[in-house]
């Protein structure tokens, strides 16, 4: 007897099959796992947004929502068409050339929250000069703190 049978309606934690899901911290707790139809629904309802911690089988610690590339797409895909069309209209700032391969995912992160590029550009040049080797999370966080 398979647990759902067991328990009915209840949500019960059960392994999926597919390699695609994910856990999310919501409220301080832990909730999953959660197809990526599920989280779609998730975002779509504003549960998890950019910031909420997701972890997906595979990866080795919990990050931010906007910083795994499957869950960005589901965020982007859910912005109202006025936000989207507010930072097309911010992305004509030129991008110093830099090796540092996180420099443009923290960029494009801090930019998803809806802060201005250039300012955004300005401060993740700051943070990755004083700290080459910082995280994308760890980046994030010195970004919006500076910011704020």
């Amino acid at each position: 007897m398979s647990l759902k049978q067991k328990f009915g309606n209840i949500k019960v934690f059960e392994p999926k099959k597919s390699k695609n899901v994910y856990y999310v911290v919501v409220d301080g707790l832990q909730a999953g796992p959660f197809s990526e139809t599920e989280l779609k629904t998730l975002v779509k309802n504003g549960v998890v947004t950019s910031n909420t911690l997701v972890w997906s089988p595979g990866m080795l610690n919990w990050q931010i929502a906007q910083s795994i590339p499957s869950v960005n797409k589901l965020l982007l895909l859910s912005q109202k068409p006025e936000k989207l069309k507010k930072e097309k209209s911010d992305t004509t700032v030129s991008l110093k050339e830099d090796t540092n391969p996180i420099r443009e995912d923290i960029i494009k992160a801090v930019v998803n929250l809806g802060y201005k590029k250039s300012v955004t550009v300005e401060i993740v040049n700051q943070v990755l000069e004083n700290n080459p080797k910082i995280s994308i999370e760890e980046g994030i966080k010195e970004v919006l703190k500076r910011i704020n």
